[in-house]
């Protein structure tokens, strides 16, 4: 069975709403439109003291899923994906209710 969070960041893609890679989600946190940004478990630890840093300045809720890169990657159609920004309301808060489930 396909994992909840992973189709519905398959969905948010098709959909438009997600911002993925890390310039993409950082400037939709920046311009106020990322609601969720997430983190795969194998980024670099530059690349999440980055994010981390403008998630905060922007107020911005991150979460470190258990997903890898190219688990994150292949649920939105691209290769190893690190960051990836939620930008529609009601996904992102079921994304939320799954990750802290």
């Amino acid at each position: 069975m396909p994992d909840a969070v992973l189709g519905l960041l398959g969905l948010a893609r098709r959909a438009g709403r997600l911002s993925p890679g890390f310039d993409a989600a950082l400037k939709a946190a920046e311009d106020g439109h990322a609601l969720l940004v997430l983190a795969a478990c194998d980024t670099s630890e530059r690349t999440m003291r980055a994010i981390e840093s403008g998630c905060a300045r922007t107020d911005t809720e991150l979460v470190s899923t258990g997903y890898t890169m190219e688990q994150l990657g292949n649920s939105i159609g691209r290769n190893d994906t690190a960051i990836v920004a939620v930008c529609d309301k009601s996904l992102a808060k079921r994304v939320k209710e799954l990750c802290h489930a």
